[in-house]
């Protein structure tokens, strides 16, 4: 957490800001200056997005895979979560139903869950493609079947909300219910655009994440 900013002019004009923190800094490409630096702080501080195993990085500006998300949905459902349901044996790991999902790898668990909880749907071939990166409407999606899982959804006037934003007309037929929910709640939408079809980055999730208060 940042404690104190400190800043002053040079001679030439030159304005250099120190910030000091109370605490060491957990990640390595998470700074004090950077924008995401709040959002990532609080939501690894929830338990609800990790970094990678064993580094020091957080991969900011990574993009988001479908597996990772079910790993964030997860830690979000905390004591919702009814593991004992959860089918496991020795050597497949965690069944899934999913062809192309290991189930010892890290999403295996969480996957699992999700099918369960249906708050992450798979494909029509019987594959989940873990490791396909994730829209920022598709993550909407997401919280949206997240938030209507556990009682938290209101329908919005779409045509209304997404009429607001220079880029409204550009999200998908299929995601604008649930992407002008996320723009109502302000989940989304905070920068004055939606950029609905581009993929999203780690720290653009767990801004999403901890701006939608949807953790249980």
């Amino acid at each position: 957490e940042v404690t104190k900013n400190v800043a002053f002019a040079t001679a030439d004009g030159t304005v250099l800001e120190f910030h000091v923190l109370d605490t060491e800094l957990k990640f390595a490409d998470v700074l004090p200056t950077d924008w995401w630096f709040a959002p990532v702080t609080s939501a690894s501080k929830a338990g609800l997005m990790n970094g990678y195993a064993d580094t020091k990085l957080f991969g900011s500006s990574d993009q988001l895979t479908r597996g990772q998300v079910a790993c964030v949905l997860f830690n979000m459902a905390g004591a919702s979560v009814n593991e004992t349901e959860l089918e496991f044996n020795e050597v497949e790991g965690y069944l899934t139903g999913f062809s192309d999902v290991d189930g010892k790898a890290y999403y295996g668990k969480a996957i699992s869950w999700a099918k369960q909880a249906g708050v992450v749907n798979g494909y029509g071939d019987g594959t989940f493609r873990p490791d396909t990166n994730v829209t920022r409407e598709e993550f909407a999606a997401m919280l949206a079947n997240f938030a209507k899982k556990y009682n938290s959804f209101v329908d919005v006037d779409a045509d209304k909300v997404l009429g607001e934003f220079s880029d409204g007309a550009s999200v998908s037929d299929w995601a604008e219910e649930v992407v002008a929910w996320a723009v109502d709640s302000e989940i989304m939408g905070n920068g004055g655009f939606i950029a609905p079809t581009a993929q999203i980055t780690r720290a653009e999730a767990a801004a999403m994440v901890v701006n939608s208060d949807l953790a249980l």
